[in-house]
């Protein structure tokens, strides 16, 4: 016969062993942060490079990952030091970083250091503002032909393709702004994990028109805007060239989204973010009737 109440027990016994067991992990995880322990932040995205990663190369990325610094990723052991470290072969870490360097997880240069400095890069899709990569002050004109030869240097050192140019465009509300218009360039690149995949992680660059020593830009914008309905989205043709050979559009964004700060509004940062993944050929199929722009 079976005994239910011992059952029962045996079951709240498991569960109280196991409540001990996710208490423990908590309260060392606030222990840790209380004492500001290094750490190393693996993202969810990782999952997706994972069936393309040796164990080797895995347990050379968690390696990197650890000795590399916690706001701009980078580290410099040499190849002998992370060979004894890991009790492996130097030739053994040579092909681990070339694994690593084609899922584009790192890249490896000689800097200042007597080793290569390996740089952890991104692997999950971002928009940042050209002005965390300018050297010149804010409140200087760029030259375009400069602002884009910037641009594809850093997709050139990250190892991403430029893929297309957004030219986003929105009325301004606020009277007391001279312009009654903000608009802005996104540069949109792409990093394919592996060529057996079609996952693909994404950078934009913002460059805010305002910025650009381009008189006739701001000007054909201004033309174009006459065109545009403000409580609408709407499709239009770039008002000039951005790059040739690369895949440009223009979108009017509903004012409801802020636009001019964007890394502020999650609705705008979800929005370019899917301009950036669409095809170009989907974009250039109605791009007013899919929902996520409305």
């Amino acid at each position: 016969m079976i005994d239910h109440a011992k059952i029962g027990l045996g079951f709240l016994d498991k569960k109280k062993a196991s409540n001990k067991i996710k208490y423990s992990y908590r309260k060392w995880k606030e222990f840790n942060h209380g004492i500001k322990s290094p750490f190393f932040k693996a993202e969810e995205k990782l999952l997706d490079y994972l069936p393309f990663m040796t164990t080797g190369a895995i347990r050379l990325y968690l390696y990197y990952g650890f000795h590399s610094k916690n706001d701009t990723g980078d580290c410099w052991p040499s190849i002998a030091k992370i060979a004894k470290d890991l009790d492996v072969s130097q030739r053994s870490i040579n092909n681990w970083n070339s694994q690593l360097i084609d899922l584009g997880l790192i890249i490896r240069r000689y800097d200042d250091h007597p080793s290569q400095t390996t740089y952890l890069l991104p692997i999950s899709s971002f928009i940042v503002s050209f002005d965390d990569y300018d050297d010149n002050p804010k409140n200087d004109k760029r030259n375009l032909s400069e602002i884009i030869d910037k641009i594809k240097s850093i997709n050139r050192n990250a190892n991403r393709t430029l893929t297309k140019v957004i030219q986003l465009f929105q009325w301004n509300d606020n009277s007391k702004k001279s312009q009654n218009f903000f608009s802005s360039i996104l540069f949109c690149s792409e990093n394919k994990i592996n060529k057996n995949s079609n996952t693909k992680n994404y950078m934009m660059i913002n460059v805010m028109t305002s910025l650009i020593d381009e008189n006739k830009l701001e000007g054909k914008i201004d033309k174009e805007s006459n065109k545009f309905i403000k409580d609408e989205h709407l499709q239009f043709d770039p008002p000039i060239t951005i790059i040739d050979g690369i895949p440009q559009i223009g979108i009017a964004v509903n004012p409801k989204f802020n636009l001019s700060d964007m890394f502020k509004d999650k609705q705008i940062l979800q929005i370019l973010y899917t301009l950036a993944k669409t095809s170009n050929q989907e974009l250039n199929d109605g791009l007013n009737t899919c929902h996520w722009i409305q």
